[in-house]
């Protein structure tokens, strides 16, 4: 008799990393191929009808189902990784890849979606802790610890507090960002103190961020770049007031009727708000200096806690109604890359799973009462755009089909059309000369011809007042 013997037999796994994948059938995974196209703003995928992939932050991130062929650009970050495998219940098998690892200008798209908030709290012996919130679309390594300000230029470090941004310690959310949590025990909160953050990949120092001042900032300042874009833009805006105030007067008296009550205008961002919030709100304060009623969404981030951004957009909507005038867009490369994915799902019945700004709710919102007047026929009568660079849309095919039909004024060239505009508050639809995709461009002579209404309304309206 000859022993029993126990055998055991590899797992298929295993086997499969043999480099037996040509040879053996179900070791046979699919694969998909990426390709960065830096003019359209997106990362186009390759793959075959029958291959599932999956997007997740981290090789050990949550898997999100991502069934189209373009991803955008502002959403991809080094940590992107693509799981792919084949729609067969009999071949479970997957492989993992992350393409973006050493693509370092992709490294701005982490920065400029990482946030920090912090809170105070209390001991269990009535002492009092300073706790802090970091989240990121992927893990960081770097320090973090508690300064005093004293409401001069510096943050003093309290020391002995330093803690380290681990990576065992991060845990993903819902919207699939990387979150660490951490908390400074025994700290006095009548000095004020607030946390400074510095990250070991391009040696970066962020804050402070300090608790009595807001409860949650979005990080958009670089030690080094940020004084220096601090200092452009401001020359920049006093170059544009005193050139457009010029302007804008001489515009008025030769071209266009003096109105003794002008409308309402809504001026709305980008959501890539930090790329553009001097600029957006140094064109509401202009604007409110030549005798416009404003409301630019940043200076109203409170009333859109309380009522929600949508009903907030309606209800300044309605005053536009009321009182004449327009809905601003402000458009950037992100807007307008935004605008094309969500158009076309929208015309596609997607899932909306297209990656979104913390600030790109009110944006969206617009973008949905765009689509429902030119549904309805009425294109142009509330919305209106602007941009501040001349490099965003360089010929009028190139701007999405949604905006097809909706004025578009370059900043500060044409400022003073801009301002006629305005002036008339919707009451009077110039015929400017088409092209043959319907884009109008506006002249300041035709600033006066055919009136119409703008008593409008749209789905997307409607929708909000449910």
């Amino acid at each position: 008799m000859h022993p029993i013997g126990e055998v055991v037999a590899p797992s298929l796994n295993e086997v499969c990393s043999q480099n037996l994948q040509i040879s053996i059938k179900e070791c046979y995974v699919p694969t998909v191929s990426s390709v960065i196209n830096q003019k359209r703003n997106q990362v186009e995928l390759n793959f075959t009808r029958r291959t599932q992939v999956c997007l997740q932050y981290e090789e050990d991130g949550r898997c999100q189902i991502w069934k189209r062929k373009t991803i955008p650009l502002y959403s991809v970050t080094p940590c992107l990784c693509l799981q792919v495998w084949e729609d067969d219940d009999d071949k479970p098998r997957r492989s993992l890849s992350c393409p973006f690892k050493k693509t370092g200008f992709l490294q701005k798209n982490v920065w400029q979606n990482l946030t920090v908030s912090v809170g105070q709290g209390r001991m269990n012996d009535k002492g009092q802790m300073l706790l802090w919130n970091l989240s990121a679309p992927c893990r960081l390594e770097g320090e973090v610890w508690p300064c005093g300000w004293n409401g001069g230029h510096q943050c003093t470090e309290i020391e002995g507090f330093r803690q380290q941004l681990e990576n065992t310690t991060w845990e993903q959310n819902r919207k699939n960002q990387w979150v660490k949590l951490g908390v400074f025990e025994d700290i006095n909160l009548q000095l004020s103190p607030c946390v400074m953050v510095h990250l070991k990949r391009g040696n970066l120092h962020l804050g402070p961020f300090c608790y009595r001042q807001t409860t949650r900032w979005r990080w958009n300042l670089l030690a080094v770049a940020g004084l220096l874009v601090i200092t452009l833009t401001a020359l920049m805006l006093c170059l544009l007031h005193n050139f457009v105030k010029k302007l804008a007067s001489r515009s008025f008296q030769r071209g266009c009727m003096q109105i003794g009550r002008k409308g309402h205008i809504v001026l709305l961002s980008p959501p890539d708000v930090r790329d553009g919030v001097s600029e957006v709100c140094g064109l509401g304060s202009f604007l409110k200096s030549q005798g416009f009623s404003v409301s630019v969404d940043q200076w109203s981030r409170m009333e859109q806690v309380k009522l929600g951004p949508l009903p907030w957009l309606h209800s300044q909507l309605l005053h536009v109604k009321n009182l004449g005038g327009r809905a601003v867009l402000v458009l950037t490369r992100k807007a307008l890359g935004l605008a094309n994915e969500w158009h076309r799902e929208a015309l596609d019945g997607g899932d909306g799973n297209t990656p979104q700004s913390p600030y790109s709710d009110v944006f969206m919102a617009s973008l949905c009462l765009i689509l429902g007047d030119k549904q309805l026929g009425r294109t142009g009568e509330r919305f209106l755009l602007v941009t501040f660079d001349h490099d965003v849309v360089q010929t009028p095919g190139s701007l999405p089909e949604l905006f097809h039909g909706l004025h578009l004024f370059r900043l500060p060239s044409q400022m003073k059309t801009l301002l006629c505009e305005l002036a008339r508050g919707g009451k009077r639809k110039p015929e400017g000369r088409k092209t043959k995709n319907g884009w109008k461009w506006v002249t300041l002579d035709q600033c006066w011809e055919n009136s119409f209404s703008t008593q409008t309304s749209s789905k997307c309206s409607s929708e909000i007042l449910k």
